[in-house]
């Protein structure tokens, strides 16, 4: 990021739309294809192999009607990112929100969108790091494509992240150190191809795991180079996870020169704009929906998601062919122990400070980052409550925010505020996340926590080519063969999700 001459009368920027209207055009194609499966997590190669293209432009020169049309249920990150792929493999989509989609309310226009998954081992496990890997590979190709198809670009930038803390509270950065030794993965789940198992319904006792290499236990043989697994493991933290001293933080971030003596560089993490890719996501969906047919429907909200059909809130049923539940917190009616938890961020914009990276501030009572983004603007954030209000952000949360910026260095004090936000995020009670169809038909993502970003691109690419490979698999399979594979199946995926909470 480049600096400007300080306060040279700069105005903040102002936010920018995020596209037009979609064309509406709902229909069904067919029931059973809706309850046809493809169980187990699958990347993108396996839907090639069953003859999809996920990155052949929109609708692929097919004529409207014979493509499969899929009825997505929210138009977040998730739901957009999953429609955007599933247009450009040639599918009609209907995506329904129950905002606009400039509404900035939601979780993923408040988030920071830091794509950290070393640094949230600290509060994470080793599925949530191998899904943040995976998706780091991916944001890089998505963006690339998006950027093709809209000419819009979006922030991206993957130069780690700075951990640093002062001097009263070195403590509490060799604690978080620490932690972030004892949970990094050993063997391959930092640098191998990551397969991933679905974890599809709402029980939270089968969490999402690494399929493949990176779950199998390492031994010389398989490990880069022959290393014994000690010094692999050792070598994999040093990639990961870097000491610094005062003179490598002020070569790092020149603004923090002297300022703070010890850190961390985490150096295999990233971050974007999710306001600009929000934008870029909508051009492109205006795109694919104008292409293949299909339609965006704003402003109304769907308040039950069956295996071939949403149904709104005012009680009409749009049936399709299969049916994706991206609701978030959304689906907190018909899913017994989603929950919100409540975020705060704080946006300023501070003309002439530059920061090239994330930067954490390690504190004993939180810890604070703060997230450079494009036009001088900060974000800082997050307080994590687990709370399901979301009204505007408390004047402490506000305070703690505010003050822990100017520590990290008095400028900051003279940023201006541009935004003061609220969200929350869905999770579940064991904080993993779920992605692909349940016992009840229904497809679903959902629970991705404080990770959206860090982990969507895996969730979605594993959604995607599943879908794709079930309609491939329905169309070449004789009569009555997709009812069949969906009761063979039936068994690996989790119960049908009950309406009412069970009784104590």
């Amino acid at each position: 990021m480049n600096a400007v001459p300080r306060r040279a009368g700069a105005s903040p920027p102002q936010s920018s739309p995020q596209g037009g209207e979609g064309v509406p055009q709902p229909t069904s194609h067919s029931a059973a294809l809706a309850a046809s499966t493809h169980a187990g997590g699958q990347v993108e190669q396996a839907a090639v192999a069953h003859g999809a293209v996920l990155t052949a432009p929109p609708c692929g020169g097919g004529r409207e009607g014979q493509a499969p049309h899929v009825g997505i249920a929210g138009a977040g990150l998730a739901g957009r990112l999953l429609a955007w792929r599933l247009l450009r493999a040639g599918m009609r989509v209907s995506l329904f929100d129950a905002h606009a989609r400039t509404d900035r309310s939601s979780a993923g226009p408040t988030a920071a969108a830091m794509l950290s998954p070393t640094a949230e081992l600290a509060a994470a496990d080793a599925q949530i790091h191998a899904l943040g890997v995976a998706s780091l590979g991916i944001w890089p190709q998505w963006l690339a494509e998006l950027h093709a198809q809209t000419g819009r670009e979006v922030y991206f930038r993957r130069e780690g992240t700075l951990v640093v803390a002062h001097a009263a509270d070195t403590g509490a950065l060799d604690h978080y150190a620490a932690l972030l030794r004892a949970h990094l993965p050993a063997g391959s789940a930092a640098a191998q191809p990551l397969a991933l198992a679905s974890r599809a319904g709402p029980s939270p006792d089968t969490p999402i795991a690494p399929a493949g290499p990176a779950a199998r236990p390492q031994s010389a043989a398989n490990l880069p180079g022959g290393l014994p697994p000690a010094e692999s493991s050792v070598r994999q933290a040093e990639a990961a996870m870097q000491p610094v001293d005062g003179a490598r933080i002020a070569a790092l971030e020149p603004l923090l020169a002297g300022r703070f003596a010890r850190g961390l560089l985490l150096p295999q993490e990233g971050q974007l704009a999710n306001d600009q890719l929000y934008a870029a996501l909508a051009a492109a969906l205006d795109a694919g929906l104008a292409a293949c047919g299909g339609a965006w429907h704003e402003g109304l909200a769907i308040e039950q998601v069956q295996a071939a059909a949403l149904v709104d809130a005012h009680g009409t049923r749009h049936g399709f062919d299969l049916a994706v539940d991206c609701r978030g917190v959304g689906s907190r009616g018909e899913w017994p122990g989603l929950h919100g938890v409540r975020g705060e961020v704080l946006t300023v914009f501070a003309p002439g400070i530059s920061l090239r990276r994330p930067v954490r501030l390690i504190h004993p009572r939180y810890a604070i980052y703060v997230a450079p983004r494009p036009g001088s603007q900060f974000i800082v954030g997050a307080t994590e409550l687990d709370s399901e209000d979301a009204g505007p952000p408390t004047l402490r949360s506000t305070l703690e925010l505010g003050s822990a910026l100017y520590s990290l260095h008095p400028e900051f004090g003279e940023a201006r505020v541009l935004r003061l936000a609220a969200a929350l995020r869905p999770a579940l009670p064991d904080h993993q996340p779920v992605a692909g169809q349940g016992a009840d038909g229904v497809w679903r993502i959902n629970g991705l926590f404080r990770h959206g970003y860090l982990i969507a691109p895996a969730l979605v690419r594993q959604v995607a080519a599943d879908i794709v490979a079930a309609f491939a698999a329905a169309r070449a399979a004789p009569p009555g063969a997709a009812t069949q594979g969906a009761s063979r199946a039936s068994s690996n995926l989790q119960p049908p999700i009950q309406t009412q909470p069970q009784a104590a």
